[in-house]
């Protein structure tokens, strides 16, 4: 499990390498280059494999394939036809060696060692210099988040009620569930650690503050935590400032003069209220690695045929669905077509229903994608899609630097302010329900939108009081 984690990170990390030996050598700028390696960071999402060790590496079938990013972006440089082959045949090669790889035939175990800051680190002992070749041996992750993931795998593998797995002190007692939640924990943080390219590339999934989803839930009127996520990972389901471990930067450090003081909280404007942690109850997202993510709550990837099902609906109440797709014409292409067929079939439903005394089921659900911006109609199909679905409610955009997004590497930052980011484009937000808009109804939905925009704009004050702190 745990050599086959990191074996899977080295292989994809050396691809990547590949690809960015190539652009180095080629004559292309800055930008272009961000453009192709997210691409390439985009491959594990399009991945369709079901064997374990293919689940994370891309096929030759799916370099080839004409909707590949990565084909595309790699047609705008120069020679750059020639790297899916290359790429194809070292892809090839780290697929064979992945799945000639043996299990770990000596005695393992991932330990936990406090860390600065409020992190945690997870370490393989029993790797020795074959986990340093594999790619390393040891990541971190925020205490809050390390303990949010616990309780997940309690109920998830161990079959604990959410109640129980409040005593997390019970939960680390428990030897043989704490070592399978380590060495699984340990697992799941190198698939990620290599999508983000080593944590310094384009694969991490910055996801909607956990504002908005309180916003949402308080509008329906349903507990916190009902929300259903359609693109997560265990990494970034509705992440939560780890302030209560917070430590202030520089501790005792320079504080500065009393002038430069007086300037900094005057420079500040006031944070937002401390969102709530993630809910103790049963997870409910969805993401695109079901073999490492299951562990902690992941219902699979919504781009299975059978991700949005009647399973969903909460029974007697409002099921919410918020979408918030990583930015790949792939992901965001399948949210109209697949949001119709469910809420279709539900409206088939309400039909039968209006002639028996069960109520029919209510779905919303929120979509945030980028706004069209300068874009022309026919280089955005999914927005058009978006706008004209049958069940298209309400939209609205709020605009670049005025609203933030939770940072893709926020399950390793402990501090506010640096779990934020504020958002350098123009993002739309569209609204949909199987519920009728009648005036009334849709003067609802308008609401909604505007409460859900302000709970985006209110995170970026926090945001802005890191930018703001780096002029001192």
């Amino acid at each position: 499990m745990v050599r086959l984690a990191l074996a899977q990170r080295a292989a994809w990390l050396r691809a990547r390498h590949v690809v960015k030996t190539f652009l180095s050598g080629s004559n292309v700028g800055v930008l272009q280059v961000g453009r192709v390696l997210k691409a390439f960071d985009g491959l594990p999402f399009h991945s369709d494999a079901a064997e374990a060790h293919e689940a994370w590496l891309p096929s030759a079938a799916e370099l080839e394939a004409e909707g590949c990013g990565l084909r595309a972006r790699l047609r705008e440089v120069p020679g750059g036809e020639s790297l899916i082959s290359q790429l194809t045949d070292v892809l090839s090669e780290e697929m064979a060696a992945l799945s000639s790889l043996e299990e770990e035939d000596a005695p393992s175990e991932v330990r936990l060692v406090e860390g600065t800051d409020g992190l945690q680190s997870l370490v393989w002992r029993g790797g020795g210099e074959q986990a340093r070749e594999a790619g390393g041996d040891s990541f971190e992750v925020s205490g809050r988040r390390l303990a949010w993931l616990r309780r997940q795998h309690a109920q998830v593998v161990g079959g604990r009620s959410a109640e129980a797995c409040a005593d997390e002190a019970a939960l680390i007692a428990d030897e043989p569930l704490e070592s399978l939640f380590r060495k699984r924990t340990f697992q799941m943080l190198a698939r990620y650690d290599g999508m983000g390219g080593g944590s310094a590339g384009s694969g991490n999934h910055a996801a909607v503050p956990p504002e908005v989803f309180e916003v949402f839930e308080d509008w329906a009127q349903v507990p916190r935590g009902a929300c259903i996520e359609c693109f997560a990972s265990p990494l970034n389901h509705r992440v939560a400032d780890d302030t209560e471990a917070a430590v202030k930067r520089n501790p005792g450090g320079k504080k500065g003069s009393k002038k430069q003081q007086q300037l900094r909280a005057q420079s500040q404007p006031p944070s937002p209220p401390p969102a709530s942690p993630p809910p103790a109850g049963p997870a409910r997202f969805f993401s695109a690695f079901p073999v490492t993510d299951a562990p902690f709550g992941s219902r699979g990837s919504f781009l299975a045929e059978d991700s949005l099902s009647s399973s969903l609906l909460s029974e007697g109440g409002h099921t919410l669905l918020l979408f918030n797709p990583p930015f790949f014409a792939r992901h965001m292409d399948q949210i109209a077509p697949r949001l119709d067929r469910f809420l279709e079939t539900l409206t088939e439903q309400e039909d039968i229903a209006d002639q028996s005394a069960a109520p029919p089921p209510r779905v919303t659900a929120l979509v945030v994608v980028p706004a069209m911006g300068e874009r022309r109609s026919y280089e955005v199909p999914h927005l058009v899609e978006l706008m004209t679905s049958p069940f298209f409610r309400a939209q609205l955009t709020v605009r670049a630097g005025e609203h933030a997004y939770c940072h893709g590497l926020a399950h390793k930052r402990t501090h506010s302010p640096s779990t934020r980011h504020i958002s350098g484009f123009d993002t739309s937000i569209f609204l949909f329900s199987n519920l009728s808009d009648p005036p009334a109804r849709k003067r609802n939905f308008e609401t909604l939108l505007k409460k859900v925009s302000a709970a985006f704009r209110s995170t970026s004050s926090a945001a802005r009081i890191r930018i703001s702190n780096h002029m001192f």
